[in-house]
Order: structure tokens, then sequence, then C-alpha cells
């Protein structure tokens, strides 16, 4: 049997508790809690994606400094996949555009933090592959985002 939960009690003290699920049961076997849980669990995915996504766009603006907005917008991006239950594949195609933005951050401010690269610094250019993954997962990642938006515009139109 399953068990929803049902808010009551006033609005400054909350009380959670858990009924038998008094509605009936899909032709699948499926009760209308779980619909309400994957519905939720959907709308969350999906906010995530939009505000993970709008994060990426807008540090893009300053490559620099907007490395603070991208890489926790990819994170977020990442979260939104695993809520959404998109798919293994997709899933792992984000966490390798996190970890490949990681790295290029995390070697952008280390090149910083020892003078820079070229010029006066003492560190030749070619210092700067070190950088490579994180404009190589930023722009992975806004295809991947085309990709979805493209997908969610057919399958809109087409219902």
């Amino acid at each position: 049997m399953l068990f929803c939960p049902v808010r009551s009690g006033n609005r400054d003290m909350p009380v959670t508790r858990h009924f038998p699920c008094g509605r009936p049961s899909l032709a699948s076997g499926v009760s209308w809690c779980q619909i309400h849980f994957m519905n939720a669990r959907k709308l969350w995915s999906r906010i995530l994606v939009i505000v993970g996504s709008i994060a990426m766009l807008v540090g893009a603006l300053d490559p620099m400094e907007g490395s603070l907005i991208i890489l926790p917008g990819s994170g977020i991006v990442t979260l939104g996949t695993f809520l959404g239950n998109s798919g293994r594949g997709l899933l792992l195609y984000w966490i390798w555009i996190f970890i490949l933005i990681a790295v290029g951050v995390g070697a952008l401010f280390g090149l910083s933090a020892f003078g820079g690269i070229g010029g006066n610094s003492g560190h030749s250019i070619g210092w700067g592959i070190l950088i490579l993954p994180y404009p190589v997962g930023w722009i992975m990642g806004i295809v991947s985002l085309l990709f979805r938006l493209i997908r969610s515009v057919q399958h809109h139109h087409a219902t």
C-alpha cells in the first residue's frame, strides 16, 4: 500500500502526515501519488535546466569572471538532467561537460595565480592548452542545450 504525504495544521505549524493513497491505481499499477511525485520531479528538472542554461549564457559575457557563474550553471544543468531521468547517455555527457569546465576553470585560476601566461609572466603561451577544456566543455554544453530546445519545440508542436 502506498502512502501520500498530506499537509495539515495551520500556517505556522504545518504537519505532514502520511495517509493511504485514496486515489485509484492506473492500469499500469502506478498510483496517483507516484505520478504526482514524477510530475514534481520533472518540473524541478526543467527549472534547474533553464536556470543553469541562463547561467551558462550570462557567464559567457566575461569568460574569466563569468567562469564562476558558468561552472555552477553547468552543475545545475547536470543536476536537472539527473532529476529528469533523461537517460544515462545524456547524464554521462553532462557529467563530462561539468568535469571539462571544472578542469579548465581550475587551470584558468591556477595560471592566473602564478602570473598568467605569455608576456612578462615567464610562462610560455603553450601553458594555455590547460585552459582548453573550459571552452570545449562550454561549447559542448551550449550545443546540447540547443538540441534539447529544438527537440522540445518539435515535441510541443507535434502534440
